[in-house]
């Protein structure tokens, strides 16, 4: 049976609709006309007696030391003859023709009540660990039930609702159960657990006044909280390269008397801690 879902006023066997109305169809007996290659001519292909010629419709050609008789004219060994198809009455059960007819002229959608369709989204997700991804399943038709299932509980978890939660570094496959009555469906999500990135929340400096002479060296170390940052890296700046150049591993070279702020930002957070060094002559 289909459930037409009614998209434009129509009229449906004398009877009107309207949009977001929906009927029931079911199969009917069908009866047409189908071309099919004549039997004897089938079971000649068979028996490799003969072969189609190929570019030329419904054209033969004799294989075996024999004798072809079409329509009372005679063919032998490697002669050509057309023998057209014939008419096969059939009949069939199915939908009514006009169906396909008013889904092109968007008349109306269509749901099959023997089939059960399910899907998600998102279809695919990547999380860090310990963060949540929220799912969801729809259904055609709906109101089925939906089961939840992690293929890897380790990696992640999912409960009833199709929130997963990440617990674990890994790939993770998510895959739900759709079911109706007797019909049934299932569809799966494919997912990737990432690790936590841990973003600095401050920076220090030291030492506390750092002083050094024309032409020698002090030695400035960065620490960043959390300890733990995924990301501990930075860049170190200058703000009088005239007076002090800071090497990126924090080294800071006199280049003439004076004072200088020397600064370092990380890459991740963008948290920065200075210092103000102090040059004197040599």
């Amino acid at each position: 049976m289909l459930k037409l879902n009614i998209l434009k006023p129509v009229t449906i066997v004398g009877r009107e609709y309207d949009a977001g109305d929906s009927v029931e169809v079911h199969k009917t007996l069908l009866h047409f006309e189908k071309k099919k290659i004549a039997n004897g001519i089938k079971a000649l292909l068979d028996a490799g007696r003969i072969e189609a010629v190929s570019g030329k419709d419904d054209t033969y050609k004799v294989k075996g030391d024999i004798v072809v008789n079409v329509l009372g004219l005679e063919f032998k060994k490697d002669a050509e003859f057309v023998a057209p198809k014939v008419f096969d009455y059939v009949d069939e059960v199915g939908y009514p023709t006009w169906i396909a007819r008013g889904l092109e002229d968007g008349l109306w959608t269509y749901e099959d009540a023997n089939q059960l369709s399910a899907a998600t989204a998102p279809t695919t997700f990547s999380i860090e660990v310990g963060a949540t991804q929220q799912l969801t399943a729809t259904t055609t038709p709906d109101g089925a039930t939906i089961a939840w299932a992690s293929s890897d509980e380790a990696i992640a978890t999912v409960d009833e609702n199709g929130l997963v939660t990440a617990v674990a570094e890994g790939s993770v496959t998510i895959s739900i159960l759709a079911s109706k009555g007797e019909l049934t469906d299932t569809v799966s999500v494919t997912g990737t657990v990432t690790p936590k990135v841990i973003i600095p929340t401050s920076v220090s400096m030291s030492p506390a006044s750092p002083t050094t002479t024309v032409g020698r060296t002090v030695k400035l170390t960065a620490a960043i909280t959390p300890a733990n940052s995924t990301d501990k890296t930075g860049v170190w700046t200058s703000a009088t390269p005239a007076v002090a150049t800071v090497a990126q591993d924090g080294t800071v070279t006199g280049v003439s008397a004076g004072t200088s702020v020397i600064t370092f930002t990380t890459n991740s957070g963008a948290k920065t801690a200075n210092r103000t060094v102090t040059v004197t002559a040599a």
